[in-house]
């Protein structure tokens, strides 16, 4: 028994074995971080797309109300004159 484990092939596949499993976690951890760090980041883009969104139908809806009231908007100020 303990010739074989003295065998340098067995010695030598024990070893690549190892270092492939500690490698592979490696890796695998590495991956998981970065698709987190990636969904942080498309999660920040949706947000700001959503504010963006909210931002231009408030324009919209201001430049409506002043339009029907009989004003002229200033896009400069963001305010109607009458």
């Amino acid at each position: 028994m303990s010739r074989l484990l003295l065998n340098p092939w067995v010695l030598l596949a024990a070893v690549v074995a190892i270092t492939g499993a500690i490698g592979g976690a490696y890796l695998k951890g590495r991956t998981d971080g970065r698709a987190l760090e990636q969904a942080a980041i498309v999660e920040q883009i949706n947000r700001e797309n959503r504010e963006a969104g909210h931002a231009a139908e408030k324009w919209r809806h201001d430049l409506r109300r002043c339009n029907d009231a009989g004003g002229v908007f200033s896009f400069d100020t963001g305010t109607c004159q009458h």
